[in-house]
């Protein structure tokens, strides 16, 4: 739901956890507290300046995280098809 949020150029405002500090943190509003998890919408509803901001930063993200881009890291990460091995000592035909 965040990169469908970010491709939609909504800013995002995520708690501050490893997994969004490690993907998001260049474009994404962390915030450690619900406290400044609210600050950061209020800021975000009053200032368009900023808002527009934090929306071109989350279109970026999300162009990292494309179909295409997708595909290309899981293609380069998964073994062969299971329907392409072969039982040890098996040749091909």
């Amino acid at each position: 739901m965040v990169v469908e949020a970010a491709a939609a150029g909504l800013p995002l405002v995520l708690s501050e956890l490893p997994v969004f500090r490690e993907h998001f943190a260049e474009g994404a509003i962390l915030a450690p507290s619900r406290g400044e998890l609210a600050n950061a919408v209020r800021r975000l509803a009053v200032d368009q300046e900023f808002h527009a901001d934090r929306a071109r930063a989350a279109r970026t993200i999300a162009r990292r995280f494309s179909a295409a881009s997708s595909a290309e890291v899981l293609f380069a990460l998964a073994p062969e098809p299971a329907h392409r091995r072969r039982p040890k000592g098996e040749e091909p035909p």
